[in-house]
């Protein structure tokens, strides 16, 4: 290992040991967790913080790779059930919009009345916020590109470790 994960693997020891975990199952498992994205990644903390965003994500059952027409049955998403078709043809996100009290808060509150909603028309493919992965010849990991949608999900918006492109002060 090099230098900067070992104080990485040393910071969290004696954290997970001040709150007790080291005595559980939980603790090891978060270092290994760590060590297991390292060995992956390499020396890249801003890529494991994306990925273990992103493993929330998956808790919480909301989509990494791009939703297609091919995801919906009439005008429903299968693979999220907040993304709809209108009768109208458009697309829509009724959570498209996060509001929080502050970046920190782990509340999150969606907003369907008033000048400011969470709902909003969308494109397709939506790009939700996903990692692509590109491989070398030896198939070794050589880069990550990272991707995040504009409110109207054409293009990219800048890599933000959120789940939304848009997050409002409230």
């Amino acid at each position: 290992m090099t230098g900067w994960i070992d104080g990485v693997l040393e910071h969290s020891e004696k954290e997970l040991e001040l709150l007790g975990l080291h005595h559980t199952r939980l603790g090891p498992a978060i270092l290994t967790f760590i060590k297991e994205l390292h060995g992956t990644l390499g020396n890249q903390p801003a890529l494991m913080k994306i990925l273990t965003k992103q493993v929330g994500d998956l808790i919480d059952k909301k989509p990494l790779a791009p939703i297609t027409e091919d995801h919906f049955v009439g005008d429903r998403c299968t693979r999220y059930p907040y993304i709809y078709k209108a009768p109208d043809g458009r697309y829509y996100n009724d959570r498209a919009v996060v509001f929080k009290k502050t970046y920190d808060d782990t509340d999150s509150q969606y907003v369907y009345q008033g000048e400011k909603r969470s709902k909003q028309e969308i494109t397709l493919p939506y790009p939700t916020f996903y990692v692509r992965r590109s491989f070398s010849s030896h198939d070794l990991l050589s880069s990550f590109q990272v991707y995040e949608p504009s409110p109207s999900g054409r293009g990219t918006g800048g890599c933000q470790i959120h789940w939304s492109s848009r997050v409002h002060d409230g």
